[in-house]
């Protein structure tokens, strides 16, 4: 065991060192704690988690904040005339007639309640324009209805749906053709031209920084086909940082340097790889520390988008006591494979759902000596959905994940569980819901976000897999002591003023991007646990600062303070002030 966590140690800090280098030298072209060593480094691994929740916020925006009108083509619907009275005919039966490929049960019901009525021509226009729009809401904005020639007199009355066909697809990257068309949307030449199908594909290209997707329809080289161009715009293929910030702990180092490196598109399969590395930089002549490795790979095909992350951290300090110092140390790593896919969208909403593997390992030492109690091997299994869409004209999203520890990929297991010894193989729920809404302004963009989350479990669960509270991701205000439990959630809410850069300040917008004052109020529960008097409470805190991104230079200053916490944890009720200041380049 000492000697392949001293192999990893050394692996580790000769990958930290390199990415550090390299990306440095591009840039320049519920349990209480006081922030434990473990508490640390379980930060530490929330990271990927974190990274990924935003990764999906950031998809989430950029469909539902789209422009409505997606095509060069109307997709609006028909307005219905209005009836007049008229001469009229006394139909028994409408039936939808034509070489179909969509099932039309659910049109053919609903004209079902005009039989047997006396319909004037206004009437039967109405009826064709019904039709139509029923296409077009399902998102087939070629396909049209008509009336053919035929006698009514019988009391039959025929709608004639004429489907608009792909005739092919042209697939532009800055001008230049690219073929790799069929992993985005699939075959398409010949079938029925769906725009939800096109708007998927758009919105897979679309959650790369790098790249804007546009589509545009034109009329096909026969009658009732068009022709699909999907225009991307690319801006850059690498994204290199490198950022300090004063997130750390005080037992391994306030400070932080951290640097990442992001790849896209790089292969030609719209490919997205992000490779992190962070370490801190207090008392390294001491040889204390924290420092990790993460990395993040998404490969989408089609409805399907593919994922793999990992991530290893190690730490290094030491415990007083009266009689000696102890040096503390560790290691952890984890991995994770996932799948999403979209199963339901139209203009307003979307559905998707998919699963997950987690492994992961924890491994603590004292003076070279394995602690069992604070050190596992576990896989988890995890299911989840989510429900994306425009509420209260703002974007919000909802999603699910039910999480279940497996006895299996070599994770120990707990077929004798004493007390309120943690669990292995657990069950868990977690519920988050996002929402968010923006004004414009004279005076610039204000915006309101609010995101909320809620976990539970009925089993003890390890450190890594409780809820926690106190850091900048769940309640501000707080950064050297937490709350954490096996039942709990909190709310973040926040108020942010963009002001428009008229004048001088324009001039800087390249360089520092964009400026934004935001103020937050935040606040959390851990349900009490009958067995630890010290599981349980209830945490509130306040923020306000300023940010900037979208430039070569970004980062943030935030004046943090709490609100309210339990007797038992002792903190700065002054607040403190939390920084960060990044360096970017890209090409």
């Amino acid at each position: 065991m000492l000697h392949r966590v001293s192999l990893c140690n050394a692996l580790t800090g000769a990958v930290w060192t390199v990415l550090i280098a390299a990306t440095g030298l591009m840039c320049t072209t519920g349990t209480a704690s006081s922030q434990t060593i473990p508490e640390q480094i379980l930060r530490d691994q929330q990271q990927i988690q974190i990274r990924e929740q935003e990764q999906r916020r950031l998809e989430q925006r950029r469909y539902l904040e789209r422009p409505q009108q997606t095509t060069g083509s109307s997709v609006e619907q028909l307005q219905l005339a209005p009836r007049l009275d008229a001469a009229c005919f006394d139909i028994q039966e409408i039936v939808v007639v034509g070489d179909l490929t969509v099932p039309t049960g659910q049109v053919t019901s609903k004209l079902e309640s005009l039989a047997g009525q006396c319909l004037t021509p206004v009437d039967l226009r109405n009826i064709l324009r019904a039709v139509t729009n029923y296409y077009v809401g399902k998102g087939y904005i070629t396909t049209r209805a008509y009336l053919k020639p035929q006698d009514i007199s019988q009391g039959r009355f025929e709608v004639l749906v004429i489907e608009g066909n792909v005739d092919g697809v042209t697939h532009l990257l800055n001008d230049e053709p690219r073929h790799n068309t069929e992993q985005i949307f699939g075959k398409r030449k010949g079938q029925i031209l769906n725009l939800r199908d096109f708007e998927q594909g758009l919105d897979q290209i679309n959650r790369l920084g790098s790249k804007q997707a546009k589509i545009r329809i034109e009329p096909g080289q026969h009658v009732g086909t068009s022709h699909v161009f999907i225009d991307v715009r690319d801006t850059y293929s690498v994204d290199a940082s490198a950022s300090l910030s004063n997130e750390g702990s005080q037992s391994t180092g306030r400070h932080q340097l951290s640097s990442s490196f992001t790849m896209e598109d790089t292969l030609g399969y719209y490919e997205s790889v992000t490779l992190t590395a962070k370490t801190s930089l207090d008392e390294l002549e001491n040889d204390v520390f924290s420092r990790s490795v993460n990395g993040y790979v998404s490969v989408p095909w089609r409805y399907t988008l593919f994922s793999l992350s990992g991530s290893y951290q190690e730490y290094q300090s030491e415990l007083s006591s009266p009689s000696r110092v102890f040096h503390y140390n560790g290691s952890s790593w984890e991995a994770r494979a996932a799948m999403e896919q979209t199963v339901f969208r139209n203009k307003n909403w979307i559905w998707k759902t998919g699963t997950g593997l987690t492994l992961k390992e924890n491994a603590n030492y004292i003076e070279d000596l394995y602690i069992d109690a604070s050190s596992q091997r576990l896989a988890i299994a995890e299911l989840f959905g989510s429900l994306s869409g425009r509420v209260l004209s703002g974007a919000a999203n909802a999603r699910v994940t039910f999480k279940q520890g497996l006895n299996a990929f070599a994770a120990q297991q707990d077929p004798n569980i004493i007390g309120q010894a943690p669990s292995a193989q657990f069950s868990e729920v977690e519920l988050e819901a996002t929402w968010r809404r923006g004004w414009a302004t004279r005076f610039g963009a204000v915006s309101f976000a609010t995101n909320g989350f809620v976990s539970a479990s009925n089993h003890t669960l390890f450190s890594s897999e409780r809820v926690s509270l106190g850091s900048s991701s769940t309640v501000r205000g707080f950064r050297d002591d937490s709350l954490s439990g096996d039942v709990g959630g909190y709310l973040r809410t926040e108020v942010s003023w963009q002001p428009s850069l008229d004048g001088v300040l324009s001039d800087f917008s390249a360089v520092i991007g964009q400026p934004q004052v935001f103020a937050a109020v935040d606040a959390g529960r851990i349900a009490n646990d009958g067995a630890d008097p010290n599981e349980g409470g209830s945490m509130a805190g306040a923020a306000v600062g300023l940010r900037f991104g979208g430039g070569a230079l970004s980062g943030q200053i935030v004046y943090e303070r709490p609100l309210h916490h339990p007797q038992f944890i002792s903190v700065n009720q002054r607040g403190f002030i939390r920084a960060q200041v990044r360096l970017r380049a890209q090409f």
